[in-house]
């Protein structure tokens, strides 16, 4: 097993919350950030921050989102738009606090079970899957 140190930069800058960006100290309201920022690439199919280096992308996560980002956030349907603005926050303070709490406002836009076991097959059909145990 590794440990990541502080001050040491380890992932993807596309999905990094700023604070991780900054190579400072992380909690999960870190990891808030970073499934928002999947949720809205599963939702647009284009990563928030558009730059055409890794260390432009770098220095895009260490900001954090800014005016012309919010503006495509909220060009969102209003639920996913106001979910995506509380876990994009850049201030850590004012972001879900838990993963339960983020999990809480999306439940009620994510279908039922059977819905996203139909949606799973369908991008991922059984045929192509591996075993992970």
């Amino acid at each position: 097993m590794s440990r990541t140190e502080v001050g040491v930069v380890k992932g993807n800058a596309q999905f990094m919350s700023p604070e991780q960006a900054r190579g400072e100290v992380v909690d999960a309201r870190s990891d808030i950030f970073s499934a928002g920022l999947v949720l809205y690439y599963c939702m647009t199919g284009q990563v928030l921050y558009q730059s055409e280096t890794t260390a432009n992308s770098l220095l895009r996560a260490a900001v954090g989102p800014v005016t012309a980002e919010f503006s495509q956030i909220g060009a969102l349907s209003a639920p996913v738009a106001e979910i995506l603005r509380r876990s994009l926050a850049q201030d850590p303070a004012k972001r879900y606090q838990t993963a339960e709490a983020f999990k809480r406002d999306l439940t009620p836009h994510a279908g039922t079970r059977r819905e996203l076991a139909a949606l799973m097959d369908r991008l991922f059909p059984v045929a192509d899957r591996r075993d992970l145990r």
